[in-house]
């Protein structure tokens, strides 16, 4: 599915929840490209986790911001791949209060701009691939590397500019 403006999930009346679900089990093709910005509303839900593990669960390729402003959870990655590929600034949001946010595997392909962390942290549970593009976090907005995860093709021209953590599996 193409949105080609920007994708606003929730805004309903309180007590009520808007869901954008995939639910193609090991379909990766399946998914939703954003040319927008992709809001996630207190009252909305983006559910791209199948509940079988093992299999992909979908692409989220934006070209905009990313905001979560669920308190819970708000983005339900599952194993699904999100592609950053605006051509200016993009920024992932989320109030502190509501804590950090999960990818599976995450893609950074920008032809511009750079990609901002403005979230409290950002983990990646699987795998983060630098194609093209520079992320900036900061001292209060770090991204986070699971004790799984991996990154691949880091170079000159796609990288992290600021803190990084690594967990360590201590068992």
């Amino acid at each position: 599915m193409q949105v080609l403006g920007n994708m606003s999930i929730g805004n309903t009346a309180v007590g009520r929840i808007s869901k954008f679900e995939n639910n193609r089990s090991g379909t990766i093709a399946t998914g939703v490209e954003i040319f927008g910005n992709l809001l996630i509303s207190a009252q909305g839900e983006m559910d791209f986790s199948d509940g079988v593990n093992g299999t992909p669960d979908g692409i989220v390729r934006l070209h905009g911001n990313w905001t979560d402003n669920q308190l819970a959870d708000g983005f339900r990655e599952g194993e699904s791949t999100v592609f950053f590929v605006g051509n200016a600034l993009q920024t992932l949001n989320r109030p502190a209060v509501a804590g950090n946010e999960n990818f599976h595997n995450v893609v950074v392909n920008k032809t511009g701009g750079f990609l901002d962390n403005n979230m409290a942290d950002w983990y990646i549970e699987n795998d983060i691939n630098f194609l093209q593009g520079i992320v900036r976090t900061t001292t209060t907005a770090y991204l986070v590397f699971e004790a799984v995860a991996t990154a691949r093709n880091a170079s000159d021209n796609s990288f992290v500019d600021g803190p990084v953590v690594r967990e360590t599996d201590n068992g």
